[in-house]
């Protein structure tokens, strides 16, 4: 399911985003929401199938994510520090998703899966709601607002 669900999620951003900023940052917005109402969803299903398909929807928006993370990343940022910028990206999504699967584990011993599915759900919504919030009304061109030293 993830390498299907993130390999459909980069060919729908390929389909229907292509290379307009304006759907690329209420698409990211949107992948953030729709993943949170996946993610949920499949942890309150008791039956396999149901937390199945959950799981591949919730996976096909976080493949939307991960390409357009990456092209916002890029247009964004000052072309002299790039390269940086994506190490330090990185390294600490690496480092924050290891640190993740430990707490979630000992979440999941004190809890259960449907209380702490919910609690990561309503985060992932959380950023969703508030990146569309303050970028998804705005329709400017990305302007790389950093100038290389001359």
């Amino acid at each position: 399911m993830d390498g299907i669900g993130v390999l459909a999620g980069a060919y729908v951003v390929n389909h229907f985003v292509r290379k307009n900023h304006r759907r690329a940052v209420v698409w990211y917005g949107i992948a953030y929401v729709t993943q949170a109402l996946f993610f949920g969803a499949m942890t309150q299903f008791t039956i396999f199938a149901w937390g199945a398909l959950m799981l591949l929807l919730m996976r096909i928006s976080s493949g939307d994510i991960i390409p357009l993370d990456t092209y916002m990343l890029q247009t964004s940022t000052d072309s002299t520090v790039r390269g940086r910028v994506f190490a330090l990206h990185g390294s600490t999504y690496g480092g924050v998703m290891q640190l993740s699967y430990a707490l979630m584990g000992l979440a999941v011993t004190r809890f259960r899966i449907p209380a702490v599915g919910i609690v990561i759900g309503a985060m992932s919504l959380l950023c969703g709601v508030s990146w569309l919030m303050q970028f998804g009304h705005r329709s400017e061109q990305p302007s790389n607002k950093f100038s290389p030293p001359e």
